[in-house]
C-alpha cells in the first residue's frame, strides 16, 4: 500500500491495469473524460478504502475494535453536544466488519458510476 502511487505507473504490469480499468469502462460514445472521472472515482474509492484500513484495522483482524480506554474518551467526546452526529452514531451505531464497509461502499460509487455513463 506505500508504494501505491509513490512512482508512476507506467511499467507493463501498470499499463495492463490502467487497461483493464479503462476497458471495463470503456461504451460506445462516451466520451474520454466522463471514462477518466469515472475511473478517477473508482480508483481513489479504492485506495482510500485501502488507506483507511490500514490505520484502523490491525493486521489479521476483520474489524476496527477500539481498545476501552478510547471507546471511554470517544463517549465522553462526541457526548459534550458539539458532536452531535458523531453521538449518534457512537450510540446507535453498530461494529461493521470491514468487509461489509468495504463492500456497501463500493456499491454506492459503482452505482453513481453506473448513473453518470448511462
Amino acid at each position: 500500500m506505500p508504494l501505491l502511487g509513490s512512482r508512476p505507473p507506467y511499467g507493463p504490469h501498470g499499463l495492463a491495469y490502467q487497461e483493464a480499468v479503462f476497458a471495463a469502462l470503456d461504451r460506445p460514445g462516451l466520451d474520454p473524460a466522463t471514462m477518466m472521472h469515472a475511473a478517477n472515482a473508482f480508483l481513489g474509492y479504492l485506495v482510500g478504502q485501502l488507506h483507511l484500513e490500514l490505520l484502523r484495522v490491525p493486521a489479521g483482524a476483520t474489524a476496527h475494535v477500539p481498545p476501552p480506554e478510547q471507546l471511554r474518551y470517544l463517549a465522553r467526546a462526541v457526548g459534550d453536544g458539539r458532536h452531535p452526529t458523531l453521538a449518534r452514531l457512537f450510540t446507535q451505531g453498530q461494529q461493521l466488519d470491514a468487509t461489509e464497509v468495504f463492500e456497501a461502499g463500493l456499491e454506492i460509487v459503482l452505482d453513481g458510476i453506473a448513473a453518470k455513463m448511462g
